[in-house]
């Protein structure tokens, strides 16, 4: 049986901690309560032989991290927690630090030295000590805070997905412990080939070295700077000495520098197919300079740092025969963006005229054109694509297209992949029956936007108006549809000519394949290999950001757009983003979430020398302004008075939120209990600033203020003194909101 794509990834999770563990690089494993993330790291540590501590951060001080102050004569020591002398004793183990997201902002920030250089206090930790972690997403957690931008930038984070069929043999034989590999001796020279690569990506793409995010959700994720692709390097070289899968060196570049920046890098590092700079220095006479400026810059780097990993007079006569082989060459270079085509079998006639027609037509998906493994299947009747990123093609077939009918095939093809309409099927439960219909609904959604834009399929093209429908939906709108007619499941209908694919040969129907529904085909299991899908995703994602680099000279379809928006910027649920910007902006929520030594402990009589912090327990006020202008229909409205709710329940701030009507002038503010006591009356012009002036007036002062609105409004050039503003955009057509303002959109309710 086939591994399932969610095993697979549990599989590339576990042998990714491992890595991290063996190369004592910080790691954070994310994932819902119960999934074993635990247990696992517990089994792994027993499974060594190592000791493991394990502290819960959120019932700790941040005195149990940077150390407990005492007075000794003239001098204060920062005295470390037992739980570190036993790990400095030892000289190895796992220190684990368990529901890292339940950890209030002064922790985090006495966690910074104790994650990134081991050091607790007064005490540093061996280098046999690594430091694990483990959290849940802060919405799940208990009283769950987002992590903090510097405390996430020292971590490579891992997702874990647990798979339902390995829970289920694990239950019956019990669960395999994560395996920390051994790496071997010297693994560590491979750190400055790994670092060369990074250096040669980052001239071609500066703006990544560093871009912290400016959400509170993801800066508690992975991000670029400096220091984590400092970590992505060691990672890099570590797993490649540990010799483990694609998928999992994937998950560590990623973890590292976050998904954007990690997936650009490794499609970058697909595109790149450098040469064994080994090879280079054993025969430095056969190098020829690559032509593209990037790669030759990351060749010529790749050859420098394997010489300074084991720099023998060999090897540096070697490297400098390789340097001074064509300097001319190298100065000269240009940054031209010529791309090399894994061209299939020369069986399939016109097949780089095709290719040629399909890139200079769409730019924009060139390197999923070219990405696409042509091969040719005579026999098969058809041109069908499977998952793996294989076009197969019966040349017979394909021998009596012209070059714009076989390039448009392969786009509509490739779209297929793009838009993953293969695994999208299976969430829509289309049965084998009902393969023609779905494949016939993905065909519109294709064609819908490419047709206009210059696709030449052969026949007639499948587009919505065929189906019945309107144009810019989706395959699971169409599906619906055409599935729920009473004339029988996949019946033509008047207009596409029978043709799933969007296209005709003899009077027949074209099978678009398994790329397109998800169900096999008999002529998959055939050469080449399939594309693995951690390669999959990049490749979808180098499309991805070339489609939006392509808006610039405004010939991509809106579809398109939505589509390359969507994979690399994914819709996040709005109630998640709101709650994430809630806590960033009550910092102080109501009870014990803070330390601070500002004022002494009432506890500190007791322990003689011994400085403690107090709690500090500050209740926010809270302010929220409705916008009730005329622009805001009765369900904006209505979703106005459902986020007060949410508030209400989220914050637990009931006695202390008070609500403000606002158009162009302001009522009275109100202290509510529950959405059902206020009253939003107005309905003129919309003036929030006026509602947000109103609401810092207020005494006592908020500390946060809420503004749900529908954007339509003008605002305040500045912030109020002493709050913060969140602004929920209601609608999808919503205005941005002001620079100095933290903005979560609330989609669908306009």
């Amino acid at each position: 049986m086939a591994e399932s794509g969610r095993a697979a990834r549990q599989r590339a999770a576990a042998a990714a901690l491992g890595v991290a563990v063996a190369a004592r690089v910080p790691v954070l494993l994310w994932g819902a309560p119960g999934t074993g993330k635990t247990s696992a790291i517990r089994a792994m540590a027993q499974a060594m032989g190592w000791p493991c501590e394990t502290v819960i951060a959120s019932i700790r001080e941040p005195s149990d991290f940077a150390g407990l102050p005492v007075v000794i004569g003239q001098d204060v020591r920062f005295a470390p927690p037992a739980w570190a002398r036993r790990l400095a004793a030892s000289g190895h183990g796992l220190l684990f630090l368990d529901e890292l997201s339940t950890a209030p902002p002064a922790v985090q920030a006495a966690l910074l030295r104790v994650v990134l250089e081991r050091v607790v206090g007064d005490l540093e930790l061996p280098p046999g000590v690594a430091v694990v972690a483990a959290a849940n997403p802060p919405e799940q957690a208990a009283d769950g805070w987002d992590l903090s931008a510097p405390l996430a930038n020292r971590l490579c984070h891992l997702p874990w997905d647990i798979d339902p069929l390995a829970v289920a043999d694990g239950l019956a034989a019990g669960f395999p412990a994560p395996y920390v590999p051994a790496l071997p001796d010297g693994w560590e020279a491979e750190q400055h080939l790994a670092l060369a690569l990074v250096a040669a990506f980052l001239h071609a793409r500066p703006a990544l070295a560093s871009a912290p995010p400016t959400d509170a959700t993801s800066a508690g994720r992975g991000w670029p700077s400096p220091r984590t692709w400092e970590m992505a390097a060691r990672l890099w070289a570590a797993s490649g000495a540990a010799g483990v899968s694609g998928e999992a060196r994937s998950a560590l570049v990623v973890g590292a520098v976050g998904d954007g920046a990690g997936a650009e890098f490794l499609a970058w590092l697909m595109e790149m197919d450098l040469p064994d700079p080994e090879a280079v220095l054993a025969d430095p006479r056969s190098f020829r300079l690559p032509k593209r400026a990037d790669r030759a810059y990351a060749a010529v780097a790749a050859v420098a740092a394997v010489v300074e990993s084991d720099p023998t007079p060999q090897r540096w006569q070697a490297g400098w025969q390789v340097l001074g082989l064509r300097p001319l060459e190298l100065a000269a270079t240009a940054r031209s963006q010529t791309m090399t085509a894994q061209d299939a079998s020369s069986a399939i006639a016109g097949l780089a005229a095709a290719r040629l027609w399909a890139a200079a037509r769409y730019p924009y998906l060139a390197s999923g054109i070219f990405g696409a493994r042509v091969v040719a299947a005579p026999g098969i009747g058809t041109v069908a694509v499977d998952p793996g990123w294989r076009l197969w093609a019966d040349p017979e077939l394909t021998a009596n297209w012209t070059a714009a009918e076989l390039g448009s095939v392969i786009v509509h093809h490739v779209c297929h992949l793009l838009r993953e309409h293969g695994p999208r099927a299976g969430l829509a439960g289309v049965r084998p029956d009902e393969s023609k219909t779905w494949i016939r609904s993905a065909d519109a959604e294709i064609n819908d936007d490419l047709v206009p834009a210059g696709l030449t399929l052969p026949g007639d093209p499948v587009l919505p108006s065929h189906l019945g429908c309107p144009p810019g939906q989706l395959t699971e709108q169409y599906f619906t549809v055409t599935r729920a007619r009473p004339t029988g499941l996949g019946q033509p209908v008047p207009g596409d000519g029978d043709i799933p694919a969007g296209g005709q040969a003899n009077g027949g129907e074209l099978d678009c394949g398994s790329g397109a529904d998800g169900l096999g085909r008999p002529w998959e299991s055939g050469q080449p290999a399939a594309l693995p899908p951690w390669q999959a995703r990049l490749l979808q994602r180098l499309v991805a950001q070339q489609v939006l680099a392509g808006k610039q000279a405004g010939d991509v379809p809106a579809g398109m757009l939505r589509w390359a928006a969507d994979v690399l910027a994914p819709k996040v649920d709005w109630r998640r983003a709101l709650a994430a910007e809630l806590r960033k902006a009550v910092a102080d929520t109501a009870g014990a979430v803070d330390y601070s030594y500002r004022r002494p402990s009432r506890r500190a009589a007791a322990v003689g020398n011994v400085v403690l912090p107090a709690l500090r327990r500050p209740v926010p006020e809270v302010a929220v302004v409705c916008d009730t202008s005329g622009s805001m229909s009765d369900d904006l409205l209505a979703a106005s008075l459902a986020e007060v709710e949410g508030l209400l329940n989220a914050l637990g701030l009931v006695r202390t939120l008070r609500v403000l009507a606002c158009d162009t002038a302001v009522g009275p503010a109100r202290r509510v209990s529950s959405a059902r006591q206020v009253e939003l009356v107005g309905g003129g012009g919309t003036d929030m600033g006026a509602g947000i002036a109103a609401a810092a007036a207020l005494r006592p002062r908020p500390g946060v203020i809420v503004v749900l609105t529908d954007g339509y409004t003008p605002w305040p050039d500045s912030a109020p003194r002493g709050s913060k503003v969140v602004v929920g955009l209601l609608g999808d057509e919503a205005p941005d909101a002001p620079h100095w303002a933290r903005a979560i959109r609330v989609p669908g309710v306009g």
